[in-house]
């Protein structure tokens, strides 16, 4: 095959209702749920020397692990008996790195998997009371990790922020805000989320090296935040919603916002040959949308979710 290769995932629904992780290459279906599990889903998908890496969860009949899937191979990693998850995924010189989280003592805690290992994420010391690893990402021999931490010393507001080796960035915002997504392009840190404006009001964003930048949406929109970024030969694109009395969602190029037709929800992004890739659902379908146009995806039958994407050369 030609062009590119593109690798979604998510979940799909079997006919008792059940939710099964599950891929796509280039639109063909691979189921990925584990034999005697209740559940499970992918929830990151990277490409590397041909072959599909993806971060997921799956419960059994015990506890909630979290695992990782190369092509079909499952590798079970865990926090020594711990309910844990798997929320991101990169590879990086024949290492599978895992960002999730693990919980200690009824607490959240964050960390990362390095081929199986875990290695724990300090965040707020004792103020901390939840903190999510989301997004990873390996350059240089250095890992980033986007996340977020609940501050207990601060009434509970939650703050976005990523480590550098471990050690804690906070992402300054007076009140309240998230951080979803990590790029890294040219030596600098794209982190990509939202932050608190009003009660029940948020602001999509995305932090430069900690820089806040605004990114744009219609003066009809109470709400927006983002959910994924990526950063290609110096343009920043980001996907995720507004709010103007319903969602819609979007995706940005630099300061250029593009609504996506329809009830959809927009959850991943990717860019290669300067076309934008969009993984998400609509009509309760996977679909992902490249430069706006809609391809849908094979489905379960009751519906399915593309929530993450990556595209790779064809072969």
């Amino acid at each position: 095959m030609s062009g590119v290769c593109v690798y979604t995932a998510g979940c799909c629904r079997d006919e008792a209702g059940a939710t099964k992780a599950c891929y796509w290459i280039n639109g063909e279906m691979v189921d990925l749920h584990p034999a005697g599990a209740h559940w499970s889903y992918v929830c990151a998908i990277t490409a590397a020397d041909g072959r599909a890496y993806m971060a997921g969860t799956y419960s059994d009949s015990k506890i909630t692990k979290a695992c990782y899937w190369i092509d079909r191979e499952k590798v079970d990693i865990g926090a020594g008996g711990s309910e844990c998850e798997g929320r991101a995924i990169a590879v990086s010189e024949g290492r599978v790195y895992v960002a999730g989280t693990y919980t200690k003592f009824r607490t959240i805690k964050a960390c990362y998997w390095v081929n199986g290992e875990k290695v724990d994420l300090p965040s707020g010391g004792d103020r901390a009371r939840k903190a999510e690893a989301r997004s990873i990402a390996v350059a240089g021999g250095r890992i980033y990790v986007a996340g977020i931490y609940v501050d207990a010393g601060a009434g509970n507001v939650t703050k976005a922020c990523y480590w550098v080796d471990g050690e804690i960035r906070d992402l300054p915002i007076s009140g309240g805000s998230d951080a979803h997504s990590i790029a890294l392009a040219d030596g600098k840190v794209y982190t990509a989320g939202y932050y608190t404006v009003g009660k029940g009001c948020y602001r999509a964003c995305y932090w430069l090296d900690g820089e806040k930048v605004d990114l744009p949406s219609p003066a009809s929109s109470t709400s927006a935040g983002a959910h994924a970024i990526a950063v290609s030969d110096g343009i920043v694109y980001v996907t995720g919603y507004h709010y103007d009395g319903e969602n819609k969602s979007c995706y940005w190029v630099d300061d250029k916002q593009h609504d996506l037709p329809g009830i959809v929800s927009a959850r991943a992004i990717a860019v290669a040959g300067r076309k934008v890739y969009v993984a998400g659902f609509c009509g309760g379908k996977a679909c992902y949308w490249v430069d706006g146009e809609k391809v849908e995806l094979t489905t379960g039958p009751r519906g399915s979710k593309a929530l993450t994407i990556a595209v790779a050369p064809g072969v």
